[in-house]
């Protein structure tokens, strides 16, 4: 395929510039999608005023400024995976003692571990990372992209350090099929679901649809996974992560009910609410809305 291989190339050659030049670049392209291209603008504004009805204005146009500038950055550092080192990567993510003792201890007991992140911070980085630190085989859900030369380069970028990915509908065969092999399963866990997939619950002031699709998974398997929330942290300064994880125990009442993904969800939240500019504003999250009986 040749147009992959000339955009492919463009790329890699980009990533060869050091984050420093990187981050300059990304600045400049920030300012123009908010201030030029105006990119989603009035989704982002709309979602923080709904998130936050508490604040003045001025406070969400902050917000909003800042979350453009990350979002940016986030694309670049995603893109530097084609070409950063290992010894650059693990200076930049660094894992919580409490991530650590996590991932170390199910990996001795020979237990499976289901991720759930938020888009929020840099996930790409975290599972890079991961790879270079644990021992456990990194499985990734994703969607394939509809474009087959992005689709191709998203996975080359994904996978350079030995994550392995899962297309969604393939997926919760794959895992109800492989248990207790040290497998790690990580689900970005905060997308739009259908209405069809999805249970309600208040979320950052509204009425939103969450995906059940991993509190399915569990319901099926019988050596049951340790469940963890995954959050990577912006530390310290720019383009370094501290990368958390706390596991998460909620008790099931009944078929109907999803307490770890309302876990989840409170906890995401949380952090959300700490460090708003680093969440993913611009997808239409709330585009669903609750039938009204």
């Amino acid at each position: 395929m040749v147009l992959y291989y000339i955009i492919y190339s463009i790329l890699y050659l980009i990533s060869l510039l050091p984050l420093s030049v990187l981050y300059c670049i990304s600045d400049i392209l920030a300012f123009l999608l908010y201030y030029i291209i105006r990119y989603r603008r009035e989704v982002v504004r709309k979602n923080l005023l709904n998130s936050f009805p508490e604040k003045t204005l001025n406070e969400i146009i902050i917000i909003e400024k800042n979350f453009y500038r990350f979002f940016v950055q986030w694309i670049v550092e995603a893109l530097k995976l084609l070409s950063i080192s290992e010894s650059e990567l693990k200076k930049r993510c660094e894992f919580s003692k409490n991530f650590q003792e996590i991932f170390n201890r199910n990996f001795e007991e020979g237990k499976d571990i289901l991720v759930l992140m938020g888009h929020l911070g840099n996930w790409e980085w975290a599972g890079a990372a991961f790879n270079l630190y644990f021992r456990q085989n990194l499985f990734v859900l994703y969607h394939p992209l509809s474009n087959k030369v992005f689709d191709r380069i998203m996975i080359k970028i994904r996978s350079r350090f030995g994550t392995k990915l899962l297309p969604m509908q393939s997926a919760f065969k794959y895992i109800i099929s492989n248990t207790k092999v040290n497998n790690v399963y990580t689900f970005i866990a905060d997308q739009c679901p259908s209405k069809e997939n999805a249970f309600w619950m208040i979320f950052l002031n509204q009425e939103t649809a969450v995906y059940y699709g991993p509190e399915k998974i569990l319901n099926k398997i019988k050596a049951i996974p340790t469940v963890v929330f995954v959050l990577p942290h912006p530390h310290n300064k720019r383009g370094y992560y501290l990368i958390d994880a706390k596991e998460l125990r909620g008790v099931k009442n009944d078929e109907n009910t999803f307490p770890i993904m309302e876990e989840f969800m409170k906890a995401l939240e949380e952090n959300i609410m700490t460090n708003p500019s680093y969440w993913l504003w611009s997808h239409n999250r709330w585009k669903h809305k609750r039938d009204k009986f």
